[in-house]
Parts: C-alpha cells; structure tokens; sequence
C-alpha cells in the first residue's frame, strides 16, 4: 500500500501542464492643525479629525457680501465630508486601516468593517526547482518578515529577505533533504531568533536550519518515520521553544524536541488516519495548549489531539469529512471567537468548514465547491474586519479570496492570477503597511507570487 500512496503523493506535485464625471471642487487645507485627508484612503497622521473645505464660486448674498464656507469640522465628525455651505465640501478626515469610515455602523465615525477585498495583480519571483511549500518569518533578524520556500525538486530552501521598501533582497538557497514538502519558520533553539524546518518526504527525515544573527547554519538531519508530507511548530511542554509535530505518511505522527545539550531528538507520538497531508495547530479549547489537527488523505478524516502542556499530545478524536481530503487550516470564520477549521478536498472541489464549539468538538458550518482542484488553503483578516478571510489555492493557477457573510456562509469570492499550479499559500505583512499580504508558491514555474494588498 505504502508505495501507491508515496507515488500519488509525488505525482500530485509533479502534474506539470495539468492543469463622464463632473469638475472636482477645489480643496483647499482648512485652518487647524494637522494635514487635509482625502476621504478616499488617506489618513491622519494623529487619529483626530482634519478637515479641508472647497472653494465655491464668488457665492454672493443677497446683500453682495461673499459667502464664507465652513472651514472646521464638528469633533464629533472623525471622517467623512460635509457641506460647507456655499456649495462645496469639508472633508473631516480619514481613518488608519483597518478602521474605515462608517465601518462600525455609525456614520463619520472610525469603525472595523466595511472594507472590500482587493488585491494587486501578482508580482513573481524566481525561487528553486518545484516550490512545494511556503511560509513567513523574520528570519534574518532585522524586523522584516522574510519569506521561505521549500523547493521539492531542489532540495533546497530559498530564502527571500525583506527589505525596508517592501521589496527583497538576493535570495539564497540552502540544502535540506530529498523532496520538501513542508516547511516551517518559529524559534526552535530557545534564543528568540527564527530558524527553519523542513519536512522531507522522499528522505524520510526532518532538516533544521538554525539562525544566528539572520545566517543560517547547514541543515540537521533528524530521521521521522516513513514518507513526512507535513509539520507544524508547537511549543508542547510551554518552555518557550517550538516543539515539531510531524505527520508522517506510514498515518503516524513524530514529535522533535531539543534536548539539554542542544540535539534534536525524535520520538513516535500517535498513530492517525491513513496517509496524512496536512497539518494545523491552535488552542480549540481555550486551555492555553495548542491543539493538532491532521487531514488523513485516504481515510477522508481528519484527526484531533488536544495538547496537555506537558510535551505530549492526548490520543486522537476522528471526525469524517467530505471527499478526499488535502489540506487543512484554521481561523476565526463564522463569528463566535472560537477557532474554526477550514478542509478542501482535491477529489470533487469540495470545502468543508467547521464551527469549533470551544472543547475541541466541531459543527457543520458550510460546505461549497471551491472551484477547479483546490492545492493549499490558509487565513488571514485580510480586510481588518477582525474576522479571518479564506485563501485557496488552485491548480488552474487561481487563488480565490472567501469573505465571511456573518450568517454562516461566504461571500462570492474575489478571483485573483497566481502562477502556474500553486501548491501552497500563506499569509503575512511583508511591507509594514498592517495589511496581510499573499505568497503562492506556484510548483511548475519554479517561482512564488506576491500578491498585496490593496483593501482600503
């Protein structure tokens, strides 16, 4: 059975070619302190209301004295424009994102909600040979997040250091085992500095890359059990330094820790469903441990183990779901504060979500088509209303944005060009504007997509 599943594992990362307005009013600054705000997106740089006015045209009264237009806004206003009185307009101000004007519910006010997904036409860089997996982190210590690519043919990592205009640096590219196909970034030496994991699948073997003061050392190998297709970095025993969960595809899970003398050592946890993929972590219950999640590719389940604190995860719960599962994350979606979890299928488009209820126990909150052959999935408050948006990547080279309609459902999506069969998403601020931007790793032309966030 082991060498079916290793090979349609493989063969599913190696599809290659499968898949008319009138005159604007002068604006002119109006008398107070601060700078004039335009109402369509700018904001001001002290959070109180500036207000700018139009100038009319000679308005006259009926005695021939000029019309003198309101220059100040009321405090109550913190956006928003209103008349002047002579024709024109007072612009009050605007709003820091994620807050936009009315988005609360209450008209000039500064409130979350209210602001449309967008975002900009993807901009592509060149990384290794058949990006596999992806993921965020400031790993070169310089406050920026970086992005890192696993590359499965490679068998490298790439790393894309960030820079302070948004933009990245020369990337480098460093060894790991044969066929990554996950990676992670998160403190794994206890020194408060990211590092990097990587799980191997046709090395059957874990590779660590430490960083000291944003270098990265050469990778170490730590032997898992047969064919790992996934892992998660959770800190299991709460001493500050991120445990790996790994999903194995023999259905076992192995766990890696570092010992008193700095090695890293592996050990058996528990037995799952049948041929594992995807791995998720969060805190399902609200007990300050982080819980595992794990999609069982062929035995279409998912598994749960809730975390004890003490470094070792509770036998798992199963719960079926629909099709054949692949991927899974989690996220705040259908509005009780509580972790929701989030699975796609690659067999019949399907994507189920799951409406945590707080002890770790599901129910059925939505399940819809996704589209053509979902690839990856992940969350993020791309639009700052608090709540997380859906994004799934597709073979076809689609990524599609789902927005929570807060009754249970989702908005249509917005449908945004990646590159050719992306095979894994993430979510993160890569140019310090506080919105959440998207990486595709694209697994057939050897590149990932940086799409930005244009939400306002």
């Amino acid at each position: 059975m082991r060498p079916v599943t290793v090979a349609r594992h493989v063969a599913i990362l190696l599809l290659l070619n499968a898949c008319s307005a009138s005159p604007t009013p002068e604006v002119r600054v109006a008398e107070e302190e601060g700078p004039a705000v335009s109402s369509s997106g700018g904001s001001s740089s002290s959070g109180e209301a500036s207000s700018s006015s139009s100038s009319s045209s000679s308005s006259s009264s009926s005695s021939g004295a000029a019309c003198v237009p309101i220059s100040n806004c009321p405090k109550e206003m913190e956006c928003g424009e209103m008349a002047d009185g002579c024709g024109g307009v007072v612009v009050c101000g605007g709003c820091h994102w994620p807050y936009t004007c009315g988005g609360g519910g209450v008209p000039n006010t500064c409130g979350r909600g209210g602001t449309a997904l967008a975002v900009a036409p993807a901009e592509n860089i060149t990384v290794g040979h058949g990006p596999a997996a992806v993921a965020l982190g400031d790993v070169t210590h310089d406050g920026r997040r970086d992005v890192v690519v696993a590359n499965f043919t490679s068998g490298t990592v790439t790393l894309l250091p960030a820079q302070a205009d948004g933009t990245f640096g020369l990337a480098t590219h460093h060894d790991v085992g044969r066929g990554p196909v996950g990676v992670v970034v998160d403190d794994l030496d206890g020194d408060g500095h990211k590092d990097i994991a990587t799980a191997n699948t046709l090395g059957n073997s874990v590779s660590i890359l430490i960083a000291d003061d944003g270098v990265l050392r050469p990778a170490v190998e730590v032997a898992v059990g047969t064919n790992p297709n996934a892992l998660t970095a959770v800190d299991l025993n709460q001493d500050g330094i991120a445990d790996l969960v790994v999903a194995n595809g023999d259905g076992t899970l192995s766990v890696i820790s570092m010992d008193e003398d700095g090695a890293y050592q592996a050990r058996p946890s528990h037995a799952v469903g049948a041929y594992p993929t995807a791995l998720a972590s969060t805190d399902l219950n609200g007990d300050g441990d982080r819980d595992v999640i794990v999609v069982n590719h062929l035995s279409d389940t998912l598994s749960i183990l809730m975390g004890t604190g003490t470094g070792e995860l509770q036998a798992p719960t199963t719960r079926q779901v629909c099709g054949t599962p692949w991927s899974v994350t989690t996220g705040e979606l259908s509005g009780n504060v509580v972790p929701d979890v989030a699975v796609v299928s690659t067999e019949g488009s399907v994507m189920e979500v799951l409406s945590g209820q707080g002890d770790g126990s599901f129910a059925l909150m939505d399940v819809l088509n996704t589209g053509n052959a979902p690839t990856a999935l992940t969350t993020g408050d791309l639009d700052g209303d608090g709540r997380s948006e859906l994004v799934i990547a597709h073979a076809d080279g689609q990524v599609r944005l789902l927005k929570p309609d807060g009754a249970g459902g989702f908005h249509p999506p917005l449908l945004v060009t990646a590159g050719t069969y992306p095979s894994a998403v993430a979510v993160g601020d890569l140019d310090g504007d506080l919105r959440p931007d998207v990486v595709v790793a694209n697994h057939n032309s050897d590149d990932i997509s940086i799409l930005r966030n244009a939400s306002r």
